[in-house]
């Protein structure tokens, strides 16, 4: 339960300055507390002690229980209301969240600190902060998983209007944070200089991941019916329309045949699970695993470690940190090419293939690849090293560090060398 994660629950009135002038505060602003967002505030207060990090939470995200402990050294503070984040677009622009915008403004005037890095730009209490911040003189920062591939199939007209507000908004604004290129690439659409561009991906707890035992994979088998005699594909997400489960429903109906030895987990709920459950062949059905929702982030591992593939037939998935971790977990991943980590972290051919939306075909034939007995293993041991180079280059920390300097809210370091323009 959320509940369980505010260190800080005092009075909005005793929230104070900083004391120390050689310590600013920044202020993370977020809808939620999922696991990797406590991971993340775990290695900002760890690798970056010179900074009092603050994060305000606005939302319960009640459609996921998630479990997670918050991080040591951070400083918590629930405007939720026990409010859930608004299911349908007005209610971004309710009342409610209007008093909610005047909240965070109360708690930043008493905080005053150095920079705000706000979550997502959708509600109008977020639009509020955004203009107020730069007002008041704090370098405030976008951190938003968009990706330009979202964009595909909008009308001209609508892209101007969206064009023309992301400009009026973040044309005050000390940056923007992409999590990876597609991220960068839409920024850039949308009129963000590039110099304001900085990259902190949605990365999960690695070292987690890769800790787990051979004794928890074994438990985790046992607890959803895994069969260690079989091999497996997994998806790890909401079922909802948007994530296209029906299509791997269908792709996998369709490679069965081939692949007596290969099963499914869906791991997940959603509107669409009892729809989905009756799209399975009758003669398929033991060969498919409905695990529901894990909302603890050690189990979620354990079950990545057990399989062997990650599908993700998504229309659009803005991030997707279900890929992050299944590299890490040794994974090869199938996945479309409207999916930010994949266009990372997936190299067609080496660790997984990549697909169009939409195409059933399309997705029957990588699955058909990837669970090629001459091709698994050598998909999946390519997972490790993918990842390793992506995460030497993209490195959240670095990308808020980076941000913080070039806002003087941190010194820049003089090493004789100029920046590294590539992770901007």
């Amino acid at each position: 339960m959320i509940s369980k994660l505010y260190e800080v629950t005092r009075p909005l009135t005793t929230f104070i300055a900083s004391s120390d002038p050689s310590r600013p505060t920044v202020v993370l602003v977020l809808n939620a507390l999922p696991p990797y967002q406590a991971h993340f505030q775990k290695r900002l207060a760890e690798d970056l002690p010179e900074v009092r990090l603050v994060v305000v939470i606005t939302h319960r995200d009640r459609e996921r229980d998630w479990q997670a402990e918050a991080a040591q050294g951070v400083e918590y503070i629930d405007l939720s209301d026990g409010d859930p984040i608004p299911a349908r677009a007005r209610g971004h622009f309710s009342v409610r969240e209007w008093r909610r915008g005047s909240k965070l403004i109360a708690v930043l005037r008493r905080l005053a600190p150095a920079a705000v890095i706000v979550g997502g730009y959708y509600d109008i209490a977020r639009i509020r902060l955004l203009r107020w911040c730069p007002q008041a003189g704090i370098s405030t920062y976008i951190w938003a998983d968009s990706n330009l591939r979202g964009e595909r199939g909008r009308a001209p007209h609508s892209i101007w209007r969206k064009r023309t507000f992301i400009r009026t908004i973040t044309r005050p604004l000390a940056g923007c944070f992409a999590c990876g290129s597609l991220g960068r690439a839409f920024w850039k659409f949308y009129g963000v200089p590039r110099s304001k561009v900085f990259t902190c991906p949605y990365t999960p707890d690695y070292g987690e991941i890769e800790q787990i035992t051979p004794g928890e994979v074994s438990a985790t088998r046992e607890r959803y019916d895994l069969s260690e005699s079989r091999r497996w594909l997994v998806y790890s997400g909401r079922l909802v329309s948007v994530k296209r489960v029906d299509l791997l429903i269908d792709a996998f109906a369709s490679i069965a045949a081939e692949r007596p030895d290969w099963s499914l987990a869906v791991a997940g709920d959603g509107e669409l699970r009892d729809e989905l459950q009756a799209r399975v062949p009758q003669h398929l059905a033991e060969r498919v695993r409905w695990l529901g929702f894990v909302n603890k982030q050690h189990e979620v591992s354990s079950i990545y470690r057990a399989a062997d593939v990650l599908v993700l037939p998504s229309d659009y998935e803005p991030w997707a940190l279900v890929v992050n971790e299944a590299l890490a977990a040794g994974l090869a991943v199938v996945a479309t090419n409207v999916v930010g980590a994949a266009q990372e972290l997936v190299r067609d051919g080496v660790n997984g293939r990549k697909t169009p939306p939409g195409d059933a075909a399309a997705l029957a034939d990588a699955l058909r690849d990837v669970t090629d007995a001459a091709n698994i293993d050598r998909y999946k041991a390519a997972s490790a090293a993918v990842l390793a180079d992506w995460r030497r280059d993209f490195d959240p920390v670095d990308g808020v560090r980076r941000a913080l300097r070039a806002a003087g809210v941190l010194p820049e370091v003089q090493t004789g060398a100029g920046p590294d323009s590539a992770l901007q």
